[in-house]
């Protein structure tokens, strides 16, 4: 089912348009996320893996809109939201990640010299049309963490208190080589 970050524009026309783009659905939209997602699920036993991960849903407003008075410079300002399911690098458990980014986006063609004024990131197009969905997909890529996990040590499952013992109260920490720099001076 098409949707209005999929339809294709050029910059300037949406900007002329002043077009206002309200999106709610969920993953199944965006390939190269779900394809991350999913990548990182399969680590996981096929029974632990969440059934609706793919259902996660998505959020995206944008505004086009011009930088300048005289109309040069095509920007997109708005917001996007995810929450993916992801696996916690601490606990090796699934979890749910909330994503939230700020969009703000001066549009050009790749090699065009950049409008100094213009307020935003350079955003560049390889061709004259684009999708808004790909603006708002690479951004949530890009706003992933290098290494996801929960928050706090407290939401993560018994295998991060095992590990993380001396944060996890309750676990005995064992510490090998605690003794050693007594018993190295003990030697001298």
């Amino acid at each position: 089912m098409a949707h209005p970050l999929a339809d294709r524009g050029t910059p300037r026309a949406l900007a002329e348009n002043r077009q206002v783009v309200d999106y709610e659905g969920d993953l199944t939209d965006f390939e190269r996320l779900a394809e991350i997602v999913e990548a990182d699920l399969r680590t996981l036993p096929a029974a632990e893996r969440p059934a609706r991960w793919r259902q996660a849903p998505v959020r995206a407003a944008l505004e086009f809109g011009f930088a300048d008075v005289r109309e040069t410079a095509p920007v997109v300002a708005g917001s996007a939201q995810a929450t993916l399911t992801l696996v916690c690098q601490r606990c090796l458990e699934p979890f749910e990640l909330p994503l939230d980014v700020d969009l703000q986006y001066v549009l050009q063609p790749a090699g065009a010299a950049g409008d100094e004024q213009a307020v935003g990131e350079v955003w560049e197009l390889e061709e004259d049309a684009f999708r808004p969905l790909d603006l708002v997909e690479e951004s949530l890529i890009m706003a992933l963490p290098m290494s996801a996990s929960h928050v706090t040590l407290r939401e993560c499952g018994p295998l991060a208190a095992s590990v993380h013992g001396a944060e996890a109260p309750g676990v005995e920490t064992v510490r090998p080589f605690a003794g050693l720099k007594d018993q190295l001076k003990d030697l001298d």
